[in-house]
């Protein structure tokens, strides 16, 4: 029986590994001290670094200054009391170019429950957040325009109304926004 728990542990540890290396979040773990132990290929994939080119090295290589030292002590202050750290940072790729990822480390407990190592799994979001970006600025172009931007749904209901349709048409976006276009048909234009 404890050959067969033996054999069946085994078979989960290299399904695990098996996993692991073909996530498709980078996932990255490192010693209490910070150095890198593992690093998988997607973590490869992102930073252009290869696992011989950071193991053993603390992943500060990584950081691109845009943020505070604050902003690392209160990471570190988390893992190290025990919990999770999750958030977003900009980092730099071997290229030198900038990407931006959410991470999530957590402590690893050895038998004892003494923290032993952290694993951190980390997505890269650069393209998302250039997304956002481009939407944000689209929004306040139409928003701030003076030219009457009108958007609705195929039946007519309007969605949305910009300060340029509120100074042309004289109704406020809140007034506007879930009325029907023909509202901004001049009664004796109306079809009867």
């Amino acid at each position: 029986e404890n050959a067969s728990l033996l054999g069946q542990g085994i078979i989960e540890q290299a399904a695990l590994a098996v996993a692991v290396e073909q996530a498709a979040d980078s996932i990255v773990v490192t010693g209490t001290d910070g150095k890198i132990q593992y690093v998988n290929p997607a973590f490869t994939a992102m930073t252009g670094f290869t696992a011989d080119e950071v193991v053993g090295r603390n992943p500060r290589f990584l950081r691109s200054g845009l943020h505070s030292k604050a902003f690392y002590k209160e990471l570190w202050d988390t893992v190290l009391s025990g919990q999770v750290w999750q958030g977003k940072l900009t980092n730099r790729r071997k290229n030198r170019t900038i990407y931006h990822e959410e991470m999530r480390i957590a402590p690893v407990r050895g038998s004892n429950g003494e923290i032993v190592s952290f694993i951190a799994v980390k997505r890269d979001i650069t393209a998302q957040r250039a997304a956002e970006e481009t939407q944000a600025l689209l929004v306040a172009i139409v928003e701030n325009s003076e030219d009457s931007i009108i958007s609705c749904t195929p039946d007519g209901i309007v969605r949305t109304f910009n300060r340029g349709a509120e100074a042309i048409f004289g109704y406020s976006s809140a007034e506007a926004i879930g009325q029907h276009m023909s509202m901004f048909v001049p009664p004796d234009r109306q079809a009867v």
